[in-house]
């Protein structure tokens, strides 16, 4: 079945008919995309109350590093007034790009990814600590002075690496999931 999930997302939680939706598909970034959307909408006072939900399957060979690291996932936020927010996104920033990490050929069945260290090396801790430094610097704040950071990438080393690049430590790193799509990408 191929059909957009936004309006049946509306329809489950009985939503008005003048209720915008959206989808975004085609990428790994599509769930940060309608994230930094979302937070603009209710940052500019468009809507009170903006309800973002995000979802993908992966189909991975079997027994590949990708099975290990990628699958079937979801999440929502709901955003709104900061007054009565449970956080508050203090600084954004993203970095692009384009480095070959995962790509599947038009006649394979399941994606190939990139040799961890070249990933590693050659996209995410530079790029990764080129984000960090501009939102310390949007925030006017020391990397020591953080308590946790968050982020998403090939694995925790490079992760502690970006991190430690910055003037922070490893123990710094929340607890680590391993993920296919950095953020940067």
């Amino acid at each position: 079945l191929q059909h957009d999930v936004a309006p049946v997302l509306a329809a489950v939680l009985d939503a008005p008919p003048g209720v915008f939706t959206a989808d975004g598909t085609g990428g790994g970034r599509a769930g940060l995309a309608a994230l930094r959307l979302g937070m603009e909408l209710a940052d500019h006072d468009v809507a009170r109350r903006v309800l973002v939900a995000c979802g993908e399957c992966w189909r991975t060979a079997p027994g590949s590093v990708l099975e290990q690291v990628v699958g079937d996932a979801g999440g929502a936020w709901l955003l709104g007034p900061a007054d009565e927010a449970v956080a508050v996104v203090e600084a954004w920033c993203t970095v692009t790009q384009n480095i070959m990490d995962v790509w599947r050929l038009p006649d394979e069945a399941f994606p190939r990814r990139a040799d961890l260290p070249f990933l590693s090396e050659c996209g995410y801790v530079p790029a990764m600590t080129s984000c960090l430094r501009a939102a310390l610097k949007e925030v006017g704040g020391e990397a020591s002075t953080v308590a946790r950071f968050l982020l998403t990438g090939p694995d925790r080393r490079a992760a502690a690496r970006a991190v430690v690049a910055v003037g922070g430590a490893a123990e710094q790193l929340d607890r680590w999931r391993a993920t296919l799509q950095p953020l940067h990408r």
